[in-house]
């Protein structure tokens, strides 16, 4: 009997023990973070005082720039526009006098052109000097006239559109809006064609159209997140009708899926 009663005080004693929680450590700790507070508070009040480069903000170069390209088999562009090897310097030069505001000498080097190539690149360059010049009825005709000439063509629809845009008429907004959304079908992978048809939609009273445009355009750089946040934007938007509704939240559900699944696959 005495036996088994000191084994339980041994058990009982051994449990008031473990069930004793040694705090030195965790009081050590705390002075630690206490002294480092206080240290580091007055250099949050006052802040350190740093010396940092001076910048300039560089000016924003609204000038396009001239690209020239030479392809696998040796045809060379100039602004993704084909151009002949021995004809390249005139039509560099042209280019070159067109920017510094010659516009006659650089329609009468590009009419001489036309003599010698027939091309379409040149009719494009004459519209740029229309535009520029002030004749906007005579590169509308000439564009205009070239589209049905070469339905379906990707440049002269981009130019077109962009020149019935320049002054942002509703009527004229519409005929671009209907011409860059033929592209649309047949270049759905260009994120420029995409702003462009915004700016024709929104030009024409289409507001809906124009933000899924953007967002789109948003999707295409690679930028999902923004794109989603457009598209979501325009989904709280009370006024829109049934098939609206539809589209804009079929095309946020896939970019959500897309979205989880590139989440996965990190």
């Amino acid at each position: 009997m005495g036996a088994h009663v000191a084994g339980g005080d041994g058990r009982r004693s051994r449990q008031r023990a473990l069930a004793e929680i040694n705090v030195t450590p965790l009081v050590d700790v705390m002075l630690v973070l206490l002294i480092i507070s206080m240290l580091a508070a007055p250099m949050l009040q006052r802040g350190i005082p740093l010396e940092l480069p001076a910048t300039e903000t560089a000016s924003e170069i609204d000038e396009a720039r001239v690209v020239v390209s030479v392809d696998r088999n040796v045809r060379i562009r100039i602004n993704d526009r084909p151009v002949h090897y021995d004809l390249l310097g005139e039509r560099m030069q042209a280019i070159a006098l067109q920017r510094k505001g010659k516009y006659k000498e650089a329609r009468k080097l590009l009419e001489s052109l036309m003599a010698r190539d027939q091309h379409v690149a040149y009719e494009l360059q004459l519209s740029d000097l229309d535009l520029e010049s002030g004749r906007e009825g005579a590169a509308l005709d000439r564009l205009g006239g070239l589209y049905h000439s070469f339905p379906g063509n990707h440049a002269i629809s981009m130019q077109y559109g962009r020149a019935l845009l320049k002054h942002r008429d509703p009527a004229q907004a519409e005929t671009a809006s209907v011409i860059l959304r033929q592209q649309l079908l047949t270049h759905p992978e260009d994120p420029v064609l995409y702003e462009l048809y915004a700016r024709a939609s929104n030009a024409a009273g289409d507001p809906v159209r124009a933000k899924e445009a953007i967002a789109e355009s948003y999707y295409l750089r690679g930028d999902i997140h923004e794109a989603i946040l457009q598209l979501q934007k325009l989904a709280e938007l009370d006024d829109l009708d049934y098939y609206e509704r539809a589209r804009i939240t079929d095309r946020l559900n896939e970019m959500r899926t897309e979205l989880a699944k590139m989440a996965l696959e990190q």
